[in-house]
């Protein structure tokens, strides 16, 4: 197939040409991968040797799993049974590296004997009562005295429920008969599914947790299993005893030292004199995790006899009062970042925090795209956090900062002090509305390519914000949906920048199967100058809005572009000469990114599990795009040779079309970290503009007319590799 990657035609037949490169690229990686992994020594033998031959020296080369029939599990799991281990890809790895060794896995035939009753009895509680388990084809190499397992699994036919019998042995109130007879339609569903501990767990719960979020603070349930004879099937019958419906007589707390019972008390969502609710009981347990204060905090009732009053407790453990936290991360970006942290969790009692936190940019070891530099900022605030107003579920702040920014890709260097203050309404546990206020003044440090002074100026903005969504996990999320819409306004209070702002961000994790994963973003949002600020070309304004415009590109957005450089650009330099040597020269030659008052982007990624690596590697292919349109007139640079490509690029337009969005595509590989998720992409511009394919020195140097010509466009220049460590997704 012969591709013209030099063509400007169709966006979209250039979008469909691009991917087509992509995926082919990415499967020649795989493949080149599976290649390597072949060519590491995996141990496997080249003879099959008398498995009675074995010694306490043999060592384990690899373990893999046959099934004649059926498969129900994955090899994760299967290998999460046994005890016996074998070499994983790190340790292949190391072992063919100098110096590196990658330990010693022995093999123990009286162990691999237990792994197989393991097995066993994992399938017999998942259902699979006539599983057969055993390791005949297990390879054996006498010379190397190694040996590669292989278990034979024969699952035969599952289990299934048949009828679900369920009896209480005493009637229920009124109330609790109405909630009780909607939640047995959801029991009745698991009927003619695999019946697994996990099913006959799932039904005990449910029904338990009914009666005790309903006062019923004694219920009990007792199950017993019936298989039938000659058939797949068992009958479950379930016997109920609610108990008596119980009120809270009194509430015990343990274990607390520095933080008063008061305070504990007034996070829980209870009193003494209520109905018992299992379910309250809980979400106070969350509440008091919250406040940041216990390392523990465990809910329960004390031994009791079962009445219509019920003693209800916390034990609590304290955690340190006085927190120090350090912490870095990586951008091929941004480079080194560092954080830091100093917090005492009960500043003058009332479970107040203080805290003084740090975030720095450095640039060091960045190697941002050409064209880009590295961006460098400071950030100091000494906040002070009150947990509870008037409700557990609403906080405030009040934060004194510092902030200190060198942003060259916008032209933009500052620093900035005021004050913030916030308020939050908790909804659910990672989910809330927040209301905040930020009153600061800016310093100008430097006036670069200005006529004119940019004078110091204040700001005062209102913002709000909500978060919404359901994630299997809020730090690492594989599966649910969030969104995030905001909104900021600048000038109700005085200051120099007056704008309404509005965005909103949503994301998706979508399980395909257990070896496919579909994730992906959309992001929108407007803004709109107002007052004096409207006229976006004074030198002024197009300063104080260079962090508040829209911006796109990046490790954490589309990923073909470097970080804020998808959209409009100008190549600009510090000086322009001729050398000694009577070369051009452009000084700090480099791109200024425009941004925009609108934004449209989207990214999406097929993530899969990487065959022979754990569970913590992931590969992905991704396709992202994105609209950064012109909103000002800046064909006034002194591009004269270049006016007709600049006109064509950066025409006065309010709103994105078709030609605005830019798409790239890749392939990427991840490994989960317990400090975040290390992401390597490799992405390709499927359709770039003029600018992207230029080098900003090029372009500086024909403007000022000490080129003939302008250079070529530059393909490798389609090519952005991003390395982090930060969020899943």
């Amino acid at each position: 197939m012969n591709v013209d990657i030099a063509a400007f035609g169709n966006p979209m037949r250039e979008c469909i040409r691009g991917t087509l490169r992509c995926v082919l690229a990415a499967g020649a990686l795989l493949v080149m991968g599976a290649g390597v992994l072949l060519a590491l020594p995996a141990g496997v033998a080249s003879a099959q040797d008398a498995l009675v031959l074995t010694n306490r020296d043999t060592r384990v080369t690899g373990i893999s799993f046959r099934f004649p029939k059926t498969r129900t599990f994955e090899d994760e799991r299967l290998l999460a049974q046994m005890v016996t281990r074998a070499p994983g890809f790190s340790d292949r790895l190391r072992n063919v590296l100098p110096i590196l060794s990658g330990g010693v896995f022995p093999f123990d035939p009286v162990e691999l004997q237990r792994d197989m009753a393991r097995l066993r009895r994992f399938y017999t509680r998942n259902g699979f009562s006539e599983a057969r388990v055993d390791y005949p084809a297990s390879q054996f190499n006498a010379e190397k005295n190694e040996i590669r397992v292989v278990v034979t699994i024969h699952e035969g036919s599952p289990t299934a429920l048949g009828d679900l019998d369920i009896r209480f042995d005493e009637p229920l109130s009124e109330e609790v008969t109405e909630a009780w007879e909607k939640e047995r339609k959801s029991l009745d569903t698991f009927a003619g599914k695999r019946f697994t501990d996990f099913e006959r767990l799932t039904v005990e719960n449910t029904i338990l947790s009914l009666l005790q979020d309903r006062g019923h603070a004694f219920a009990s349930v007792e199950t017993e299993a019936e298989p039938r004879s000659g058939e797949y099937l068992v009958d479950l019958r379930v016997m109920v005893h609610p108990g008596p419906r119980a009120r809270i007589e009194a509430i015990d707390v343990e274990g607390n030292e520095s933080v008063s019972d008061e305070v504990v008390l007034r996070e829980l969502p209870f009193g003494v004199g209520d109905i018992y609710s299992r379910r309250r009981l809980i979400e106070g347990q969350q509440q008091l995790f919250g406040l940041n204060l216990f390392r523990l905090a465990l809910a329960d009732m004390p031994e009791q006899a079962a009445d219509s009053s019920v003693v209800v407790r916390y034990r609590l453990r304290e955690a340190n009062i006085r927190f120090l936290a350090l912490q870095g991360g990586f951008s091929r970006e941004t480079g080194l970042s560092l954080d830091g942290e100093i917090r005492h969790r009960n500043f003058l009692g009332g479970a107040r925090e203080l805290t003084l936190a740090t975030d720095t940019r450095t640039g060091l070891f960045s190697s941002p795209a050409s064209g880009r530099k590295p961006v460098r900022s400071v950030s100091t605030n000494l906040s002070l956090r009150q947990p509870y107003l008037g409700s557990t579920h609403l906080s405030g702040s009040v934060a004194p900062f510092y902030s200190w920014l060198d942003e060259p890709n916008q032209d933009t260097r500052f620093f900035e002090f005021g004050l913030r203050t916030a308020l939050v309404w908790e909804l659910l546990p990672f989910r809330n509305l927040s209301a905040q206020h930020s009153l600061s003044r800016a310093v100008p440090l430097e006036n670069r390519g200005f006529g004119d002074r940019i004078d110091v100026y204040n700001r005062s903005v209102f913002s709000a914000g909500l978060s919404l969504g359901n994630l299997d996990d809020y730090l690492m999320p594989e599966r649910g949906w969030i969104v995030r819409p905001s909104a900021s306004t600048g000038g109700l209070l005085g200051g120099a920048v007056e704008f309404l702002k509005g965005q909103v961000d949503a994301l998706f994790f979508l399980p395909l199967s257990q070896q496919f994963d579909l994730l992906g973003s959309v992001t929108v949002g407007r803004l709109s100058p107002r007052g004096a600020s409207r006229n976006q070309t004074d030198a002024q304004n197009e300063f104080r809005f260079d962090a508040i415009r829209f911006y796109a590109g990046g490790s954490n957005d589309v990923r073909g572009w470097g970080l804020n450089a998808l959209g409009p650009q100008v190549a600009v330099a510090d000086s322009v000469f001729v050398n000694a040597d009577g070369r051009a020269v452009a000084d700090n030659a480099r791109f200024e990114a425009l941004g925009s008052l609108v934004k449209t982007s989207f990214r999406s990624e097929l993530r899969s599990r990487i065959p022979g690596l754990g569970s913590a590697w992931r590969a992905g292919i991704f396709l992202d795009g994105g609209a950064i349109p012109t909103d000002v007139d800046r064909t006034d640079t002194g591009a004269t040779r270049f006016s007709d490509e600049r006109i064509a690029l950066f025409r006065d337009r309010k709103v994105p079309r078709g030609s605005d969005f830019r798409f790239g595509s890749g392939a990427g590989i991840r490994y989960r970290t317990p400090v975040g998720m290390l992401r390597l992409d490799l992405a390709w511009k499927l359709n770039p503009s003029r600018t992207d394919l230029r080098d900003p020195e090029d372009i500086v140097l024909w403007e000022a007319g000490l080129l003939d010509s302008l250079p070529g466009e530059k393909q490798i220049r389609r090519l952005n590799l991003h390395l982090s460590i930060d969020r899943a997704f």
